[in-house]
């Protein structure tokens, strides 16, 4: 399983800033950001670049101790409904329709 605190472990431990690591792995830092914060799970692409720009194997990324935490995805926000149109029978109504 993926570790955030592993990346960002091998992160500091290689002398490396975010910015650095998002120009050595040609990932975004936005990317980066996330990924050390728990907001998001790397995937195979983002997971071998963070790894090559580490100079580790990519199991060195996944968690060492079992009981160690998934980060928990943010919940995903439902947009608002739209507002239903107004009945045809209303006149005093400024919508368009």
């Amino acid at each position: 399983m993926f570790s955030a605190a592993r990346i960002l472990a091998l992160r500091k431990s290689k002398g490396y800033s975010q910015e650095l690591l998002a120009e050595q792995s040609g990932v975004s830092l936005r990317t980066i950001q996330r990924v050390e914060q728990g907001e998001t799970v790397p995937r195979g692409h983002t997971m071998q670049a963070l790894a090559t720009a580490l100079d580790v194997p990519l199991e060195a990324l996944r968690a060492v101790a079992e009981d160690e935490p998934a980060p928990q995805p943010e919940p995903v926000l439902h947009p608002r409904q739209p507002r239903p149109s107004c009945a045809p029978t209303r006149r005093s109504c400024s919508c368009s329709t």
